[in-house]
């Protein structure tokens, strides 16, 4: 348990003490296509209740994250266009204080996917995909992938926290969807 707590207390000091230099980010850099590698990756799924019209309702309601997930809290923009420069806003779970990230969205099908590229600790950078897939028992499986580009020793650590933190917001997610849909 100690061990955990050390190295999510290591992660969430490395990115929340990272600031980002705006002028520095330029959007044809970030908005390459990148694919994940799967040898670096964060991959986690859970089948929700519901059809995926309404997972993604939910998950796409920006104002309305802060209210169930304890972790991603928002973006500074109403609807994500591919190519375009936003932040996203998640809650640091050891000070509680909220930590502000740019992307850049890198896809977005309406009603199947978004995704989003960017730097969260120094030269570490991410590549992460949300998707709203339907099962065949008329259920929806949602997906979080995350390709981890740049420091080694700092991609292992945020692919072990990352994981537990999308699992989480998974539950979460399932938790809120089913609730109001049935």
């Amino acid at each position: 348990m100690n061990r955990r707590i050390s190295v999510a207390f290591i992660i969430m000091i490395l990115v929340s003490s990272c600031s980002i230099n705006k002028k520095a980010v330029q959007k044809k850099q970030l908005s390459e296509t990148h694919s994940i590698d799967q040898s670096n990756s964060v991959f986690t799924e859970i089948e929700i209740n519901a059809r995926p019209e309404q997972v993604w309702s939910v998950l796409t309601d920006w104002e309305s994250l802060k209210d169930w997930s304890s972790s991603f809290i928002g973006i500074s923009t109403d609807k994500m266009v591919q190519g375009e420069i936003f932040v996203s806003y998640f809650k640091n779970t050891i000070t509680g204080k909220v930590m502000e990230f740019e992307h850049v969205c890198t896809e977005y099908v309406e009603g199947e996917r978004f995704g989003w590229s960017g730097h969260i600790a120094g030269k570490a950078k991410d590549h992460h995909i949300y998707s709203v897939i339907p099962s065949k028992n008329g259920n929806t499986i949602f997906r979080q992938e995350d390709g981890l580009h740049g420091s080694s020793f700092l991609d292992f650590l945020a692919k072990h926290q990352m994981t537990s933190m999308y699992k989480k917001f998974n539950q979460e997610l399932k938790e809120r969807v089913e609730a109001i849909y049935h």
